[in-house]
């Protein structure tokens, strides 16, 4: 699939699954309902929509005149400054926690957040419920990511289509066993399942890998896509199997689909919440996590008022980051790197 246009209608999905997987955590840490059960395979599309828009950045490049370490480069300047300031802003939350409480070492709370920033998990604090990142919890996949970017890069020049579609097949096997082993998919981000979010991660990376090298369906169906996806991320629950069959059919449908859609209507609305995606999925659960002990102090406990706050306040959050620090940061560490300048304003995978 060479397609040179920008893909509107997939910075479009790539919202709907992060504002999916902000109402899960909003439910969790805010103790509210209804929960929704399936919504932690937005993190599934996540993966293989950074396959797909992986490949079709960087692939070509990669097989002519980008260097390894230069792709490396530029995913750090894409990925890092949000993700470094997520780690800060929980290790800040964390220690507060910590100096109220005195149940874990400050200095463990200062090595975590250390650790964090770097995209590096670490067991060093024993009251975070068993998350590799327990400063800030969904930086798990921003790791598992850069994991699986390191891989394309150094293979992409051996990455044939036919050996392509056999790491395609051999990961559907381990797809499904993962699944059948934890009873779903809901694993890679605390210690017991850790070793599963190499699993989890290799199925859409490289599925949508594949897909970017399939021809293209041109189609008007920008519009429903969103809603199919919603659906499917909002859907009781599903069973082990279920998920995996959302992971392995559903979303690389989706994908395909969405990467043909014709423009629509919604296209601005699209492009607002591809932006926005990358620094709600990074920022809010520190976020959440101040308004619940605020809404402690407060007394607040009206599900509503919980709720209205768990989306507002990371939205503003977000929108306010993107403009004023990732976008100017990332501009700043490309004047002193050799990545191009264009890379800033690529949506985040």
């Amino acid at each position: 699939m060479h397609v040179t246009k920008r893909y509107e209608t997939l910075d479009g999905l790539r919202g709907v699954a992060a504002l999916a997987v902000l109402w899960l955590h909003i439910t969790e840490v805010l103790h509210v309902e209804p929960r929704p059960v399936s919504a932690h395979l937005g993190v599934d599309f996540f993966f293989c929509l950074s396959g797909f828009v992986i490949a079709h950045a960087y692939e070509d490049r990669l097989k002519t005149v980008l260097s390894f370490g230069g792709f490396m480069r530029e995913r750090a300047i894409r990925l890092m400054p949000l993700a470094a300031l997520g780690a800060v802003l929980g290790g800040l939350v964390v220690l507060a926690r910590v100096v109220i409480y005195h149940d874990a070492p400050a200095l463990g709370v200062l090595g975590a957040t250390a650790l964090n920033m770097a995209l590096l998990p670490t067991s060093a604090l024993s009251v975070t419920n068993n998350f590799t990142f327990p400063t800030d919890p969904p930086l798990w996949s921003l790791s598992f990511e850069v994991a699986i970017n390191v891989a394309f890069g150094l293979l992409v020049l051996r990455l044939t289509t036919p050996r392509l579609a056999a790491v395609v097949i051999g990961a559907v096997a381990l797809t499904i066993w993962t699944a059948a082993r934890n009873g779903g998919l809901d694993v890679g981000w605390a210690w017991p399942h850790l070793a599963d979010g190499f699993a989890r991660v290799l199925f859409p990376f490289a599925m949508g890998v594949l897909l970017r090298r399939l021809p293209v369906w041109r189609n008007h169906l920008a519009l429903a896509l969103p809603v199919v996806l919603a659906a499917l991320l909002l859907a009781p629950n599903l069973g082990a199997m279920g998920q995996a069959a959302v992971v392995i059919l559903a979303v690389p449908v989706i994908v395909y689909v969405g990467a043909g859609a014709a423009p629509s209507r919604a296209d601005g609305v699209a492009r607002w919440l591809g932006l926005m995606s990358y620094p709600i999925y990074v920022i809010h659960h520190p976020l959440l996590r101040v308004i619940q002990r605020g809404a402690e102090m407060v007394h607040i406990r009206n599900p509503a008022v919980l709720v209205a706050a768990g989306f507002i306040v990371p939205l503003i959050a977000a929108y306010l980051l993107n403009r004023f620090y990732d976008v100017p940061v990332r501009a700043w560490l490309a004047t002193w790197t050799p990545c191009r300048r264009a890379a800033i304003r690529r949506p985040a995978t």
